[in-house]
């Protein structure tokens, strides 16, 4: 079973290369022992003050990170497998992936509980779609999906954001899951796409969750 630092000692690597721990909470802190705990080898996180996390083969290295991926107060990108599982701590999401029974497929066909629960924590995916891989990521400029349920007419997501009521200092941080070709599947939490929507003809299925990180 790997190791895991405790927090104390996270919180004291991070205080050492930053010199203070300013708004680093306890959140930030047990996102950094889940990836040194559960993380992939390579994968990496971002806390406040430009601090990175990169979990390592026998761990976790914590460094100030010169250029954080997405810029000064911008979230970052992560890329996941198939299966696989990131804490991604700006979103405040632990995201799992994973291939689902056949069992269920007849039931998603049908519109059961696939795309519906997109509303809430989970979705389910044509795996024959998603290309290359799943990035989780924030909006960017220019991103469109077509929202479940609209036919096939498409949306601007920062349009949907707006209509949706989110307070515009948030949407930044409001996650995203693309294909690696960066198609829109799902406004977590919010809306899926109808892009790698479950159909009849679906033969493989792919299950995404996404956890709350408790604050």
């Amino acid at each position: 079973m790997q190791s895991c630092p405790p927090r104390r000692t996270l919180r004291a690597a991070v205080q050492r290369v930053r010199g203070n721990l300013g708004a680093v909470r306890f959140v930030h802190i047990e996102g950094a022992r889940r990836l040194a705990l559960e993380g992939q080898v390579g994968s990496w996180l971002a806390l406040p003050g430009g601090v990175r996390i990169l979990r390592l083969p026998e761990g976790a290295e914590v460094t100030m990170a010169a250029a954080v991926p997405g810029g000064p107060g911008k979230p970052g990108e992560y890329r996941v497998r198939v299966p696989g599982r990131i804490v991604a701590v700006e979103f405040g999401v632990q995201l799992t992936v994973e291939e689902a029974g056949e069992d269920r497929l007849g039931v998603w066909a049908r519109g059961e509980n696939a795309h519906e629960n997109a509303q809430r924590n989970e979705i389910a995916l044509d795996a024959a779609s998603l290309g290359g891989g799943l990035v989780l990521r924030g909006p960017r400029p220019g991103d469109r999906f077509a929202p479940a349920g609209m036919g096939g007419r498409t949306k601007a997501v920062a349009d949907y954001l707006s209509d949706e009521k989110v307070p515009r200092h948030r949407r930044a941080f409001v996650p995203i899951l693309t294909t690696s070709e960066g198609e829109v599947l799902w406004i977590v939490g919010m809306r899926a796409s109808e892009v790698a929507r479950i159909t009849d003809s679906t033969t493989r299925a792919v299950r995404v969750v996404a956890r709350p990180l408790r604050a």
